[in-house]
């Protein structure tokens, strides 16, 4: 089974963008990985444990909570680091596949002996030699060329993507590893989490196309091309189950990559990965429906990575006798995409304890789920054996009481359904992408 697994590297700023040693970053984040630090110091790494796309770009995400909180004083920089005269690199790991035969061209200790897989002819001692003779290329340098073609040479053409001097970045980098191989070229694409997913989703659709096909991508080697345009990127959509997880990757990589105001390493890193965003991006857009005085408006809600998070209070016999213990045991149930960052989910009794009030109150019905109403715009629940309610919920608090927004709950007691899955499996098929409506012309 293919995963996908990272060590990206970031810089790390005053200030007064001052370039500081990374190490004070050091620290190891149970269950997601580790924070360590490379090029004697002076560069940052981030380990996270390896899984889907999804997984690794929550992993990282908690690291990033973790700097923001315990260094509020540090920025973080991404892209090559060329402008602080660093290299600094986003290698991907590729795990589940045997890639024998590949020495870097970037580590010391290849460098005196290249094997003749360390390139498909960009690192020759000729770099003007034709690196695009399909007929001397085997599958596996079929593949590292793939790797460049969508990845490598798009990401160092991202403004704050080109990497500093040395072997460091050079095209067709692959390492081999015991779990797979390392592909080492791009600069590092931490800079937000849309990014990261995209560049991590994207590098496991190449693999596994390139498993089922090798000469998938021969027509690209044959017309000599040196990176990807806009209308290759199909070629990695498909069809079938992920087609549509998969269009929404491509969508956001060619959105940045050939964006001419994104830049890679901008100093907004740590905000872009710990803000949370209160309220769904939605874009409205008025096109004609052909009937006078009259437009359609489209409200394309912009879907981002979210956390589906399993709240259970923290003593179970209180809560039963009715004195309302607190909830602190939290634990991330499922990492999806959503129109909000952060979902709560609230396994609860007959009845909500004493924190909660419905602004009706209700005894909570078996098999039922409730959502808090502002969610109800963006999900679409088909029917079947769950009950779902849309309600209004406040948390009553020493000052009066504050609504309660984003939140599901159930009672947990007496559902013979396992809720958790359904409330998974409803916001991983019923997220809406878009809203429509029709309202009079201005």
């Amino acid at each position: 089974m293919l995963t996908v697994g990272c060590d990206p590297e970031y810089l790390v700023i005053n200030e007064s963008g001052y370039k500081q040693n990374a190490s004070d970053l050091s620290h190891t984040i149970e269950g997601a990985g580790e924070i360590g630090t490379d090029h004697g110091g002076r560069v940052g790494e981030l380990r996270p444990k390896h899984g889907t796309p999804q997984q690794v770009t929550a992993n990282i995400k908690k690291m990033f909570v973790w700097i923001k909180t315990h260094h509020p004083d540090k920025k973080i920089v991404a892209g090559g680091g060329i402008g602080f005269n660093e290299s600094i690199g986003g290698h991907i790991h590729i795990g589940g596949l045997e890639f024998s035969g590949y020495t870097s061209v970037t580590r010391w200790r290849s460098r005196r002996r290249r094997g003749r897989y360390s390139t498909y002819g960009d690192n020759t001692d000729n770099p003007r030699s034709n690196v695009y003779d399909l007929a001397s290329m085997d599958s596996k340098q079929k593949l590292v060329y793939a790797l460049d073609l969508y990845l490598g040479r798009r990401l160092k053409r991202v403004t704050g993507g080109k990497r500093g001097s040395g072997s460091y970045g050079k095209y067709g980098d692959i390492e081999t590893k015991s779990h797979g191989f390392e592909y080492r070229t791009p600069p590092s694409w931490l800079t937000d989490p849309i990014l990261t997913e995209a560049v991590l989703a994207i590098t496991m659709r190449i693999v596994e196309l390139w498993t089922v096909k090798p000469t998938m991508f021969d027509l690209f080697i044959e017309m000599k091309k040196r990176s990807a345009r806009k209308k290759d990127f199909n070629l990695l959509i498909g069809t079938g189950s992920g087609s549509k997880y998969m269009q929404r990757q491509v969508a956001n990589y060619k959105r940045i990559i050939f964006s001419k105001s994104y830049k890679l390493d901008n100093r907004n890193l740590l905000e872009n990965w710990t803000t949370v965003q209160q309220q769904p991006v939605v874009v409205e857009e008025r096109t004609s429906t052909g009937r006078r005085g009259a437009k359609k408006v489209t409200q394309k809600i912009h879907l981002q990575i979210c956390q589906l998070k399993l709240v259970e209070q923290e003593n179970q016999s209180r809560r039963d006798a009715g004195n309302g213990a607190g909830f602190s045991a939290e634990s991330v149930a499922k990492v999806i995409r959503f129109a909000i960052p952060e979902v709560k989910i609230y396994p609860l009794g007959d009845y909500p304890p004493w924190q909660f009030q419905l602004v009706k109150d209700l005894r909570l019905r078996p098999d039922t789920l409730y959502f808090s109403k502002e969610m109800r715009p963006f999900l679409k629940i088909k029917r079947g054996t769950i009950r779902t309610r849309f309600v209004e919920l406040r948390r009553r608090t020493p000052n009066g009481q504050e609504p309660m927004e984003n939140v599901v709950f159930y009672n947990n007691t007496r559902s013979e359904l396992n809720m958790l899955e359904e409330v998974i499996n409803i916001f991983e098929l019923g997220a809406r992408t878009k809203l429509r409506r029709e309202v009079d012309s201005e």
